[in-house]
């Protein structure tokens, strides 16, 4: 019993070890990433309403995946969870009524 005990507490520490290593990587929050990306467009969040806001992994690195409209205007931003650099940012607007979306902007692909 005492050896299933030690067990399981050796686990614990490792698992609780690692999500802290997980956790140390990502040095940009999520509101810091929300920020990063509303600057690049020059709107307040006042002004958005966002659709997607998730950290994700693009090619091997966690990302912020930021999505917002306003305006008719739909802006979506891959922003690097570890550095906060703007991986992509992809910027298109809305035809009229239906849903059709052009690209007006893909500046950013890597």
């Amino acid at each position: 019993m005492k050896k299933l005990i030690a067990g399981l507490v050796a686990i614990m520490i490792l698992v609780c070890g690692c999500t802290a290593a997980f956790a140390d990587q990502n040095s940009v929050t999520r509101e810091e990433a929300i920020q990063i990306a509303l600057e690049r467009v020059g709107l307040k969040e006042e002004a958005v309403t966002f659709t997607k806001i998730e950290l994700d992994r693009d090619d091997g690195r966690q990302i912020w995946e930021i999505e917002f409209v306003s305006a008719g205007v739909e802006y979506e931003f891959d922003i690097d969870a570890r550095t906060g650099i703007v991986r992509e940012m992809d910027i298109s607007r809305r035809h009229g009524h239906d849903t059709d979306w052009d690209d007006w902007d893909d500046l950013f692909d890597d």
